[in-house]
């Protein structure tokens, strides 16, 4: 056992002496000696400060004690703004406690609960065992008592004592285990998870079986592999599951004083990271509770619109940067009258890693991923993008596989007939989304164009909102003539080789002719950087190869 000096004041009973204590030459005390009520009083007449003590695990009785004894020497009032400079609110919190009826509700119920003598006995102990864990406590309460208010638990005043005192078992945990800086051995942690079974005793002990739940339960995992008993998903009330994810989060984020805190938007990706041992949903809503938004989150706007988190703020953490799917604007929510309403979804990976996994999928053949990554990666795109940032990017990886024989002759007709698929499922998914604004007519030989680069090209047009009508270049000038006129068409597209059509329209028609060549180099030039240096209307006027005036 570890020695340790304490103030003569707070020796207990059952403390045992941990080296001869002398008064002079005087031997009062002996190494191994049982403190009694009678030594503390002895001790205290001779003005004896300070004695060294073996660290020990106490008794759930002299807890308990210690508990009924402790409203006789301190009558300590808890003020929860104090509190609340203490925890670091205004960076930790986000918007949590940003309505006034919140402040009111947690600061009643707050000074109704630690007004309580037991209570007040509790923090007390607590405070002296470990300050850290007794600002742990109280931030627990704030944070899961206003979360689970909003997730409409019933008899949240009742159970938020619960969460007040969940971690009253490390009472019975020695502070050289709370405290130490390397990682604990097998024996020192299996007494630091004795503390959820400690707590369950002493509430049943103290009169508070009622929530003696929260203190057992809140190390348990939804992959069962937690502790103390393994309970899954199901087993646990959702009340336990708030927990779990606020004393998770509380840990991260509250400095001490052997680690360093974590920012709230990394203790959130933590959170995400390890998000198989908590509901999706719940960590979700937790997430969307305290609002702060992690870089990648796709997020709905108050007014309506939706954007992507792109820079997160320090100081304030719940008004970071973001960029406007519609105007593709930067917004700094700290300047803005907007706020953030939902968390549309969010993913520790980035969009360059949704690439990524996309094109890998794509090479192995793994049908049963290309869409769900597609649709990940569609998130962190306007839908006019959607073709630049994504399916020309990736028709660009397959060209340079299949140039440098990287790809086997039977992958090469697979990878075409499922990239092709994919480039139909999302053109017609801007079918679905888009109000034409005009309708123009591709022509081209079948024969002489890759269909791919083809289809990348309708793409782009109806990613501008602009619908196509594909015709062979095999048809007559008078069906080409009939359609012209039907569909009132402005403009046509001749894709591959250049055909004479005399079109017999009244106004002004333009003509254009974009050669197989030409074609890769504009499909190419659209993607990525190239678009916020040229629109695509603009380089389609390189294309044009005559304005055709039929009176």
């Amino acid at each position: 056992m570890e020695v340790i000096t304490v103030k003569t004041e707070d020796l207990i009973e059952n403390d045992i002496i941990a080296s001869d204590l002398y008064v002079g030459n005087r031997l009062l005390l002996t190494r191994g000696s049982t403190v009694t009520d009678r030594i503390i009083s002895s001790l205290r007449r001779q003005e004896i400060k300070n004695v060294q003590i073996y660290e020990q695990l106490k008794t759930l009785e002299t807890i308990k004690v210690e508990l009924m004894k402790t409203p006789h020497v301190i009558n300590q009032k808890y003020d929860l703004p104090q509190t609340l400079h203490k925890l670091n609110a205004r960076e930790r919190y986000g918007k949590v406690l940003s309505k006034p009826q919140d402040v009111v509700y947690i600061n009643e119920l707050f000074t109704r609960i630690t007004q309580q003598p037991l209570i007040q006995s509790y923090l007390s102990l607590l405070q002296q065992h470990d300050f850290y864990t007794f600002l742990h406590a109280l931030d627990v309460f704030i944070l899961t008592t206003l979360f689970a208010k909003k997730e409409g638990i019933s008899q949240v005043e009742d159970i938020s004592v619960g969460f007040m005192m969940h971690d009253i078992g490390k009472l019975r945990t020695p502070v050289s285990i709370l405290h130490k800086t390397g990682k604990l051995s097998k024996a020192e942690f299996k007494i630091m998870q004795e503390h959820t079974i400690d707590g369950y005793s002493l509430l049943h002990a103290i009169g508070m079986g009622h929530i003696a739940y929260l203190a057992k339960q809140h190390h348990e995992r939804m992959d069962r592999k937690g502790y103390p008993d393994g309970l899954s998903l199901a087993e646990l009330r959702k009340e336990v599951q708030l927990l779990q994810l606020v004393d998770i989060y509380s840990a991260l984020t509250m400095k001490r004083s052997y680690k360093t805190k974590a920012s709230p938007v990394e203790a959130i990706i933590h959170l995400f990271q390890d998000e198989t041992l908590f509901d999706k949903g719940l960590l979700e809503r937790f997430t969307q509770f305290i609002g702060i938004y992690p870089e990648n989150s796709i997020v709905l706007l108050s007014n309506g619109s939706h954007a992507v988190v792109e820079q997160t703020n320090e100081k304030n953490p719940h008004l970071p940067v973001i960029k406007e799917f519609q105007t593709g604007q930067l917004i700094s929510l700290e300047e803005k009258p907007l706020t953030i309403s939902k968390l549309l979804s969010y993913s520790t990976e980035t969009s360059n890693q949704f690439f990524a996994k996309l094109s890998e999928f794509l090479i192995n053949g793994r049908k049963d991923l290309l869409h769900t990554y597609l649709e990940k990666l569609k998130d962190h795109y306007r839908t006019y993008e959607w073709y630049t940032h994504i399916h020309i990017p990736l028709f660009k990886v397959i060209n340079v596989l299949n140039q440098n024989n990287l790809l086997k002759p039977e992958q090469v007709a697979d990878i075409k007939e499922t990239f092709i698929a994919l480039l139909k499922a999302t053109t017609n998914q801007l079918q679905e989304l888009n109000k034409s604004k005009e309708s123009v007519i591709l022509v081209w030989d079948r024969s002489t164009v890759r269909s791919t680069m083809a289809h990348l090209l309708e793409g782009l047009f109806y990613s501008e909102e602009i619908s196509t009508i594909i015709i062979d270049h095999t048809i007559s000038q008078q069906e080409l003539e009939e359609v012209v006129n039907e569909q009132n068409v402005k403009r046509v597209f001749m894709v591959g080789r250049r055909y004479d059509y005399g079109i017999p329209k009244r106004g002004k028609m333009d003509l254009y002719h974009i050669s197989e060549q030409m074609l890769e180099t504009f499909l190419y030039g659209m993607a990525n950087e190239c678009l916020q240096q040229e629109h695509f209307e603009q380089r389609l006027e390189k294309y044009k190869v005559e304005v055709l005036m039929v009176m």
